[in-house]
């Protein structure tokens, strides 16, 4: 019983650090297709380009929470995070199968795979 106690406290940091690593495995990639944040990398502006953008996403996000459009959220984030997995399965099989149109086909069909199942299945993902 004890270990089913500890578990979650366990398996949260090690959900983490797998995402971390897995995260550093694929900017290469990500970065040998083209995809990356900003053009200039050097730039002392992306931090603030960055810190622009969150804040004024927050803005909207409050806004949108008082005039009640918690499904306008919930579209804006399910195409968020549709377009993510684009960029990483379109990554993905680019270094795999080179930049074809069966490469773009089948980034966005696990893309809205993946979308799909994020949807179903929203217990894996909770933002409150």
């Amino acid at each position: 019983m004890l270990i089913r106690n500890w578990l979650p406290f366990l398996g949260m940091p090690l959900m983490l650090l797998f995402v971390q690593i897995v995260a550093i495995t694929l900017v290469m990639p990500m970065q040998a297709v083209g995809l990356v944040a900003f053009e200039d990398p050097e730039s002392v502006a992306n931090p603030l380009i960055f810190i622009g953008l969150l804040l004024v996403f927050t803005v909207i996000l409050l806004i949108l929470i008082r005039l009640g459009g918690r499904r306008i959220i919930a579209v804006f984030i399910g195409f968020a995070l549709f377009m993510t997995f684009v960029y990483i399965f379109g990554a993905l099989f680019s270094l795999t199968h080179g930049a074809t149109a069966a490469t773009a086909a089948a980034a966005l069909i696990g893309a809205g795979a993946a979308t799909a199942l994020l949807y179903l299945y929203p217990e894996w993902y909770v933002i409150d």
